[in-house]
């Protein structure tokens, strides 16, 4: 098993241990609606909402990220996006005016998500197709040792200060695109290198406008897409999981607040989801990767419901552990398929814009999922919102379920 990772080409590693050290940072976003509610005073519904313009933010930067990755090249992208999330950071420590917090929110997503769709596609152009999986549970172990580290580390720092948890994060943005300047090159490959063959596959699959040189314009993009239904619907399922996974950062605290647990408490409860990527991440990936794709998606989101629809029955610390536990397990069976499906389904010429549209499900949830959860929150109380989690769920599986022999005949 570990021998495969071995293996992985020298930029994958690069990547990890960048993704590292940036989601070790990644301190902000998790503590965001605390820090608006408790330090500013601005109440749970704007501190809600702002992670809904965060959501926003993050979706109109996740395609331009993939619009440019893919026209302009992968590292100047990622370049961007990191020093440009940097100074966002640092602007965002200094504000307490709700507008400019606001405006603060919405620059920093934008910036800062443009990096993702840029960074998946590096590692499918310099990944064989049989490693991709491989690669990918590299890089979301990578995300969650980080995340395991990062809201403990943040619990520890917002009882002293807040504005460290925003001096951290810019910090190891800036380390991660000083790694990206100094250790790596590009990767994508440029059109006028691209083979006949290559070109013409892309021209018969985009269209006939779609140029000799095989570099499709956005509209030609989106004509693409808008005929993958395959796509569509796992898109769907992606975006639906999302809006329950979203509930971790946005209501989940302000829910275990209400109970009586703080932000310490908080950190802990939910390292218990990095901490457990990390255990099993990489030795279950291999084994999942033999599995019927289409099941192991569908059981999946089946997880990932019934764990947020425990929190309606949890009373302790351990209870709440043990239904981030539940959760887990479901995220631990989808990460590795995510971006592994939507590499294979995507045109070479489309791949860091379809890898863009991946992770716009996540963070179209956000932009949705967190001002809505907190609607009901506020409104309905937490029961009915972990039970809405349940529903959701079940939704995902069901669109997944949609498509499996599809997804499973591309394998």
């Amino acid at each position: 098993m570990l021998g495969s990772y071995l293996r992985l080409p020298r930029t994958v590693h690069l990547l990890c241990l960048g993704t590292l050290i940036n989601r070790v940072g990644t301190l902000v976003i998790p503590f965001l609606t605390i820090y608006l509610q408790e330090r500013l005073k601005l109440g749970p519904q704007f501190a809600t909402g702002a992670m809904g313009v965060a959501g926003f933010g993050a979706v109109l930067g996740l395609i331009a990220g993939g619009q440019l990755a893919d026209r302009i090249g992968r590292k100047p992208v990622m370049l961007l996006a990191l020093t440009g999330s940097a100074v966002g950071m640092l602007l965002l420590s200094g504000t307490t005016s709700p507008v400019l917090i606001l405006l603060c929110v919405w620059g920093t997503q934008f910036l800062g998500e443009m990096y993702r769709p840029a960074s998946s596609a590096m590692v499918a152009d310099v990944t064989p197709a049989l490693l991709r999986p491989t690669a990918y549970a590299l890089l979301h172990t990578s995300v969650n040792v980080g995340f395991a580290v990062g809201p403990m580390l943040g619990g520890w720092l917002a009882e002293r200060s807040f504005a460290l948890l925003f001096y951290l994060n810019a910090a190891t943005a800036t380390g991660f695109a000083l790694l990206i300047l100094l250790a790596t090159g590009e990767t994508r490959a440029r059109p006028s290198a691209t083979s006949a063959a290559a070109a013409s596959d892309a021209g018969h699959r985009l269209g006939a406008d779609a140029g000799a040189e095989g570099d499709p314009t956005i509209w030609q993009a989106l004509r693409h897409v808008a005929g993958d239904r395959v796509f569509q619907l796992f898109w769907c399922g992606s975006f639906l999981a999302a809006l329950v996974f979203q509930q971790a950062f946005s209501t989940f605290p302000l829910y275990l607040k209400a109970q009586g647990f703080g932000t310490q408490e908080y950190g802990r409860i939910i390292a218990t989801n990095g901490l457990m990527v990390v255990l099993l991440q990489l030795f279950m990936a291999p084994q999942v990767a033999r599995l019927p794709r289409g099941r192991v998606l569908v059981l999946s989101s089946l997880l990932v419901g019934a764990g947020f629809t425990l929190n309606s029955a949890c009373q302790t610390e351990w209870h709440f552990i043990g239904a981030v536990i539940v959760w887990t397990l479901g995220e631990i069976l989808n990460a590795p398929l995510m971006t592994t499906i939507t590499a294979d389904l995507a045109p070479p010429a489309l791949r860091a814009r379809y890898m863009g549209l991946l992770a716009m499900s996540w963070s179209g949830a956000a932009m949705v999922g967190a001002p809505l959860g907190g609607i009901v929150l506020a409104s309905l109380g937490g029961v009915s919102l972990w039970l809405i989690c349940g529903v959701l769920g079940l939704l995902s599986a069901t669109a997944y379920s949609s498509i499996r022999r599809r997804v499973a005949a591309r394998d």
